[in-house]
């Protein structure tokens, strides 16, 4: 940005983003998300982006419906480690965290859809239908949890890998 000014700036990818020329729309796109970014960084909530954003508004609020915080995509990956920012990293409570590892029989993983697991924690592809689950419950928590959403004990296995036990 250098010396120009934030509204020159904007009007500038307002311009770029209109244009057809395919290049231009994509490092404009790319400078919008980019600033989208460094404000959610800085702390601004989506609501502010957008009004800060002004001329490329339209850009800035397709972009945040399909990754801000209430979107269906950042809510699934949310869970992965993604779309968390440093503030929101710092200011998070720590708390302890067990590894397990989840394995699912049976079509199970298919009759529950893996973002009704976020609530037990951090879940990451160990292979196939194998998942590494890093959580703060206990395997009972987890266990009853599995079954009301309706999974039986042949669906899933749930291994603690300090101890071996498998439930």
């Amino acid at each position: 940005m250098m010396t120009q000014s934030i509204a020159e700036y904007l009007g500038e990818l307002e311009i770029a983003l209109i244009e057809l020329q395919t290049p231009e729309r994509e490092d404009a796109l790319d400078d919008v998300y980019a600033l989208i970014s460094e404000m959610r960084d800085a702390g601004d909530s989506d609501r502010m982006i957008i009004r800060k954003l002004g001329p490329v508004k339209k850009v800035a609020r397709d972009y945040l419906r399909k990754y801000g915080k209430g979107s269906s995509l950042s809510r699934i990956t949310e869970n992965f480690g993604s779309f968390l920012t440093q503030s929101q990293v710092r200011s998070a409570p720590v708390q302890k965290q067990f590894e397990y590892y989840l394995r699912f029989y049976d079509g199970g993983k298919y009759k529950i859809g893996l973002q009704d697991l976020r609530p037990l924690g951090k879940l990451e592809v160990y292979d196939a239908d194998i998942y590494r689950l890093y959580s703060p419950m206990s395997e009972y928590e987890i266990v009853r949890f599995l079954q009301r959403l309706g999974l039986n004990d042949r669906e899933y296995e749930l291994v603690n890998p300090r101890t071996g036990e498998s439930f």
